[in-house]
């Protein structure tokens, strides 16, 4: 769910910049990619997609202030969807869902659900020997490690190290160039 909320808002993303920015997309492409990706984000339950969803609306609203007329679809989208969910039998569990993971992980006195204790097991491996840092260790299991990171950036340094996730970003960009 936490992946699926991830690229829900990564679309949201792009969606802003090609509706905002380049008038690439028509409003209604906008408006069915912006509230069904939201939709999903919702219905998933992820903390994380809630966040990314709200910093992705947070910077596209402050980014582009100048370009009232555009951003107002987005004020209006995102009271849509903020009215869909607090009136939905779906969207009042994702938010009772939401607000229960929360509670008890407040209760446990670890909001990161173990991911602490995690980046402490990879990082404790990554200095173990300075040549993880560098060409990382290939699998997690591969050293002992149980648990998957949990993170991207700590899976590709210890799969590949910095030299590969340093290729892999330079890469990326060179293609979304």
């Amino acid at each position: 769910s936490n992946m699926l909320a991830v690229e829900a808002a990564v679309m949201i993303s792009i969606a802003c910049v090609f509706f905002i920015r380049h008038n690439a997309i028509s409003v209604y492409k906008f408006w069915f990619v912006l509230l069904s990706m939201t939709l999903v984000i919702v219905l998933s339950g992820s903390r994380n997609g809630y966040l990314l969803l709200a910093i992705c609306l947070f910077f596209t609203l402050l980014l582009n202030l100048r370009r009232l007329s555009k951003i107002s679809v987005l004020i209006i989208a995102a009271a849509v969807c903020a009215c869909f969910v607090l009136v939905s039998e779906s969207g009042q569990n994702a938010v009772a869902t939401l607000l229960n993971r929360t509670e008890v992980l407040m209760n446990k006195d670890d909001f990161s659900n173990g991911r602490f204790e995690i980046w402490r097991t990879y990082l404790e491996a990554f200095n173990s020997n300075k040549l993880y840092w560098l060409f990382g260790f290939g699998d997690y299991r591969n050293i002992g490690i149980t648990e998957m990171g949990h993170n991207g950036l700590i899976e590709d340094i210890a799969a590949y190290g910095l030299v590969g996730t340093c290729a892999i970003v330079l890469t990326a960009l060179k293609i979304w160039k």
